[in-house]
């Protein structure tokens, strides 16, 4: 039967490449066809250069979340230049230990701030990030005025701002950047402590008022990243649409009878604009086998077959990964 594996990153264990590589080993002569993906977060540069091969890359210079100076790639290709916050301000650029609240997006600023001055259309990837400032570093390097919270990174205010009108991205979630269901929903993941919750909470509303966001889908992207790249005019371009443009992920699973995918974590956010989450949905719904391989599960999905890594994964994910591959093998 014809399979189709959607082929997402572990957020920073396992790149997408790397699972594809383990994928195409180990169902080798299957009727499949194995495609990384990416929702914009992690594995968004490595993507766009499978699908679209040929370009150059462009190394320069920027700084991580905690203001140390790294090196960077851009990816440049058809007239447009592509760019991931993940590799940038992601997690796995810095040490965990370190203080959400003193993390900075100004990294993403630099970087971006560079592609513009080639005239040329810029999409970010945007997710993964290890920040949640709300975008004032980042908003600060794009040359508007603003006023961060005392002792902290976060946005606090604004008095100018700028248009970038050959500025997209394409966020990782659909939340919006105030509520309990929005960019505060992914801090505790970024290292932020429950009894700090409240505080980020009262910033993210206030956030959305001053800069015009209220409900707004995508604001709460990379902690509210989002916000900020609309504030400034670029556009934001829906994940599923994106990957739908450069992969034909629909034709894919229309033409197979099962669907695999991956994620470090599934659970309901997954099903909040996530491209792991709308694949199954789209999957399910034209009757398809769906299977995924996750570390952990937090659903209660019945109509799934699930493939756990759990904690041997965080041990040694590629040797559990292949695991469950072989596993799903012994059933296609």
């Amino acid at each position: 039967m014809k399979t189709f594996f959607a082929v997402q990153s572990f957020k920073t264990t396992i790149s997408a490449l790397g699972a594809y590589k383990i994928a195409i080993r180990e169902l080798h002569g299957l009727d499949c066809t194995i495609i990384p993906i990416t929702d914009g977060g992690d594995g968004f540069l490595d993507t766009v250069k499978f699908q679209m091969p040929g370009g150059k890359i462009i190394i320069s210079h920027t700084v991580n979340a905690n203001n140390n100076r790294i090196k960077f790639g851009m990816y440049e290709i058809n007239n447009c230049i592509y760019i991931e916050s993940a590799d940038i301000i992601g997690i796995k650029r810095i040490r965990r230990s370190s203080d959400p609240f003193k993390r900075t997006t100004k990294g993403l600023g630099v970087a971006v701030k560079k592609a513009l001055r080639s005239g040329k259309k810029v999409y970010v990837g945007l997710g993964g990030s290890a920040t949640i400032d709300m975008g004032a570093g980042f908003l600060k390097e794009m040359g508007v005025n603003i006023i961060k919270h005392d002792n902290t990174e976060i946005l606090k205010d604004v008095t100018k701002k700028r248009q970038f009108k050959k500025l997209f991205f394409i966020p990782d979630v659909k939340n919006y950047l105030e509520g309990q269901k929005g960019a505060l929903m992914y801090a505790e993941q970024k290292g932020v402590k429950l009894k700090k919750k409240n505080f980020l909470g009262k910033y993210y509303n206030r956030g959305a008022s001053i800069l015009n966001m209220k409900k707004t889908c995508y604001a709460g992207a990379a902690g509210g990243l989002g916000a900020s790249f609309m504030f400034i005019g670029a556009k934001p371009i829906n994940n599923n649409i994106f990957m739908e443009r450069l992969i034909g992920i629909k034709r894919h699973i229309d033409k197979s009878k099962n669907v695999i995918t991956c994620e470090g974590r599934f659970d309901e956010q997954s099903f909040k604009g996530k491209i792991t989450g709308n694949i199954v949905d789209y999957a399910l719904k034209k009757g398809k086998n769906v299977y995924i391989i996750t570390g952990f599960n937090n659903t209660k999905r019945k109509s799934i077959k699930f493939f756990l890594m759990g904690k041997s994964g965080l041990i040694n994910p590629k040797k559990e990964f292949r695991k469950q591959v072989k596993k799903l093998r012994t059933i296609l």
